[in-house]
């Protein structure tokens, strides 16, 4: 029987697909909130089922995308890098699969190190919020 990590991705691209069929509307809030329930579930069931976890996967955004603050999450940065709610549905599999790929076993508190060590190289702070967001336009939690 396949891990429920293993089973993850694929269905996050069946999802992406028709977002509609799995949420009753098109949409990425949706979607975003319905995925955060199903880790929560599988969480809630056994915490060594479900690994990684999508605030994994959003300190692996921030890392890749150099933004952190408390306005961003993991399903606030997908819409930023994607810039529209049609081309999200495209680029969450995408990014989700890379994150799998790269980071199987990463240590959570590594990634926040090092992207704290990033910004602060780069913007002289530990934080980054970027000066036009495609998000602004949207209620994304």
């Amino acid at each position: 029987m396949a891990h429920p990590r293993e089973k993850f991705a694929p269905m996050l691209e069946e999802m992406s697909k028709r977002p509609g069929l799995y949420t009753g509307q098109p949409s990425f809030l949706a979607l975003a909130c319905y995925l955060e329930g199903i880790e929560f579930a599988a969480r809630s069931d056994d915490s060594s089922k479900f690994s990684p976890s999508l605030s994994t996967f959003g300190l692996w955004l921030m890392r890749r995308y150099l933004i952190q603050g408390s306005y961003w999450n993991w399903s606030r940065i997908v819409l930023h890098v994607a810039g529209s709610e049609r081309d999200v549905f495209i680029l969450l599999p995408q990014l989700y699969r890379e994150f799998e790929e790269r980071y199987d076993q990463m240590d959570s508190r590594k990634v926040l190190e090092e992207l704290r060590a990033e910004l602060q190289a780069k913007y002289g702070r530990d934080w980054n919020s970027p000066e036009t967001r495609v998000t602004d336009d949207l209620r994304i939690g």
